[in-house]
């Protein structure tokens, strides 16, 4: 398979499976797959956009026969794909979409590295400043207990003098979430935020002010869940999102998927909250059941340790993994609107709603100066 040919799956093209081969030197496929190449008056790059667009693959699952009794592993034959009539521009105009949806996904696969390296860049400044403070150079002494769940870094063995390895139930109070009776609708749709499985995407944020349901005061005073306080550090301890955590913007409830700690005067929430995000493989290590049902029982979160500096040193470690937090959070929503931008573009210039205008086309073509801004 050479550069610029293409593949395309025959039992799982109903959902997209092809793809332009963009590597520089040749490859090999398997027999599963069908290569073919373009030709005549369509732009290589146009087409690889074409072929992926919605549009198309929408009309992929029409073109597919067979399938088991799961609507699964449907074949389409590589003639009836070709068979199919689409609308092309003159090839000045696809090269100039082609162009433009290039750029877009070279700015989005710029920003998918950034936050990667700025992800793993945070991770190693917090791991050294969550074992060893923000002073590079400092006494230190031996760690003077076993120090058995919560490690943000293995083979810890020194820590400075003045900080301590306490239970974290002695410096906050643990509190777990409950579901008030579904049959009961007096108790839903009142004015107390409740945090349930389908608010973890919540987790991503540094504070929670939202959620998707809400209890009334009748909810909580006949259930087990907590009206938790501001600034109560919340963690998933069920299913897929376990270990994602974020703190509390007001007074909220949660259900049983959350865990929460309420921060004593000895503890930031924000230093908390740091520790927590910092501890992705400890909460894979503890957790219990199968892949997609795992959870992290009570009895393990009441044996959480943490180190614990001075209240300031607390809040300047927070300071730094806040910052972090915030940047990522910013590249990824400029990563979401680049995607959305192009997605959209894609939509419109791929199906004719949309046409380049005439002197961008005019300048793409051969030897005319770069355009991609």
């Amino acid at each position: 398979m050479r550069r610029g040919q293409f593949a395309m799956a025959p039992m799982a093209l109903y959902y997209g499976a092809i793809g332009r081969f963009a590597a520089l030197e040749a490859g090999i496929t398997s027999p599963a797959y069908v290569v073919f190449e373009a030709i005549g008056s369509v732009n290589p790059v146009f087409l690889a956009h074409l072929l992926r667009s919605p549009r198309m693959v929408a009309r992929y699952s029409q073109l597919s026969r067979g399938g088991n009794k799961h609507g699964k592993r449907k074949v389409t034959d590589f003639s009836d794909l070709s068979s199919l009539s689409v609308a092309l521009p003159p090839r000045a105009e696809q090269a100039g979409i082609a162009q433009l949806l290039e750029h877009l996904e070279v700015q989005s696969d710029a920003t998918e590295e950034l936050i990667r390296k700025l992800e793993i860049q945070k991770q190693g400044v917090m791991r050294r400043m969550l074992v060893g403070g923000d002073r590079p150079e400092r006494e230190l002494k031996d760690l003077p207990d076993r120090w058995v769940f919560g490690r943000v870094a293995e083979g810890i063995a020194r820590i400075p003098t003045d900080w301590q390895l306490v239970r974290l139930t002695t410096v906050a109070r643990l509190e777990s979430g409950h579901t008030p009776s579904r049959r009961r609708p007096e108790y839903w749709d009142g004015d107390i935020p409740w945090l349930s499985m389908s608010d973890s995407f919540r987790m991503a944020d540094l504070t929670v002010l939202e959620s998707t349901q809400s209890v009334t005061e009748l909810g909580i005073a006949n259930s087990s869940a907590r009206l938790l306080p501001k600034d109560t550090v919340i963690m998933v301890r069920t299913g897929g999102s376990r270990g994602a955590c974020s703190r509390l913007g007001r007074p909220m409830a949660t259900s049983q998927d959350y865990v929460g700690y309420v921060c004593g005067p000895q503890l930031e929430p924000r230093y908390l909250e740091q520790v927590f995000r910092s501890l992705g493989r400890e909460w894979m290590r503890v957790s219990d059941g199968s892949t997609s049902l795992r959870s992290i029982f009570m009895p393990t979160f009441k044996k959480m340790q943490v180190l614990l500096p001075s209240i300031e040193e607390q809040r300047r470690i927070a300071d730094v993994g806040e910052a972090f937090d915030l940047r990522i959070a910013a590249e990824r929503a400029h990563l979401d609107a680049l995607r959305e931008l192009k997605r959209g573009l894609a939509d419109a210039l791929l199906s004719g709603r949309l046409r380049l205008p005439p002197h961008v086309i005019a300048a793409l073509v051969e030897g005319a100066p770069d355009v991609r801004e």
